[in-house]
């Protein structure tokens, strides 16, 4: 398989579990009792959870659909970091200790597998 179409391929895998963070991220703002937390998903970009191509669209275009979703989560996690609440506090730090997101998005590679925060 030429290198591009891997690089490819192994971007499209981080663009999944960003999508999953994402998704989890979202899930825990909609439910949030705090108003402020809740606020953090006005200026979501929507468009970073519709059905998504997993294809191979050019190296360029998958590196943008990386730094997009990866602007995101960041986006998010400052905003969480940022709040002075406990419920913040809490999900950002669930987030952040999370494998899928030390993983894909730190590239911590030395972080245990913990099934329970996959």
């Amino acid at each position: 398989m030429p290198p591009d179409i891997q690089y490819q391929d192994i971007l499209l895998d981080d663009i999944k579990e960003y999508r999953k963070i994402l998704s989890a991220l979202l899930e825990s703002l909609n439910t949030s009792p705090i108003q402020e937390c809740k606020d953090i998903r006005e200026d979501f970009d929507l468009s970073l959870l519709e059905e998504y191509p997993y294809a191979y669209s050019g190296t360029e275009n998958v590196e943008n659909d990386v730094k997009k979703h990866r602007n995101e989560i960041k986006r998010i996690m400052e905003s969480l970091e940022k709040q002075d609440y406990e419920y913040s506090k809490e999900v950002y730090n669930e987030c952040f200790n999370a494998y899928i997101y030390q993983y894909y998005y730190l590239g911590n590679h030395d972080c245990p597998f913990n099934g329970l925060n996959s």
